[in-house]
């Protein structure tokens, strides 16, 4: 196999989308030949020359890949990729007759939350658990550290956002988890500080 194919089959084990530093790991894991002293430069000059979000990119070759914007430097996905959410099975309309009402509410960005969640691979950030649901697919939860509704008002930003299990997203909207990233056990992006601290000094306290 090339280059080229093995970064392919790596970015789809890790459920294409990774970090360089996932997809070295998972490159050593599956590629059994032996590896130079700049293997690791060899795999991002292939990744960005497949891909048109970089300056490197060579016209003609496949346009296989592309940089994940709003998550952080050094996230990159597969194009193409078949997504591994799936619907829940209730999520159809009943048959039954409901009276139309306006409402006001927060659109999420689901297609950030979605790419966060991806490069997680689905795992909650405070307990690594994830749910499997079939055909080796997985679910988590994205949580807004900063809520997004009055009265916080909080930004729809990765640096906003945790990756939890549906479990830590109940203790942590309720207010009966402080967040210290230094207690998570996963951190891949970044997280910004004052979100913390709004949760902590604002959600989390019971008084």
């Amino acid at each position: 196999m090339t280059w080229i194919q093995y970064i392919v089959q790596a970015f789809k084990n890790l459920g294409g989308l990774a970090t360089y530093t996932d997809l070295y790991g998972e490159l050593e894991r599956i590629r059994p030949e032996s590896f130079t002293t700049e293997w690791k430069a060899t795999v991002r000059r292939t990744v960005e020359t497949h891909s048109s979000h970089s300056a490197n990119y060579i016209p003609g070759k496949p346009n296989l890949f592309y940089s994940v914007a709003g998550i952080g430097k050094g996230v990159w996905a597969l194009r193409n990729y078949e997504q591994l959410e799936v619907a829940t099975s209730d999520v159809a309309e009943p048959l039954t007759t409901y009276s139309t009402q306006l409402v006001t509410r927060v659109i999420r960005d689901s297609i950030l939350a979605y790419e966060l969640k991806r490069l997680y691979q689905f795992r909650c950030q405070i307990c690594e658990a994830r749910i499997a649901l079939t055909n080796y697919k997985f679910y988590a939860e994205g949580h807004h550290i900063k809520p997004l509704g009055g009265p916080h008002y909080g930004p729809d930003l990765a640096s906003n956002m945790l990756v939890v299990c549906p479990n830590h997203h109940v203790e942590l909207d309720f207010g009966v988890r402080e967040i210290n990233v230094h207690n998570l056990l996963i951190v891949k992006h970044t997280i910004q500080s004052q979100y913390i601290e709004y949760h902590n000094q604002n959600i989390y306290p019971h008084r």
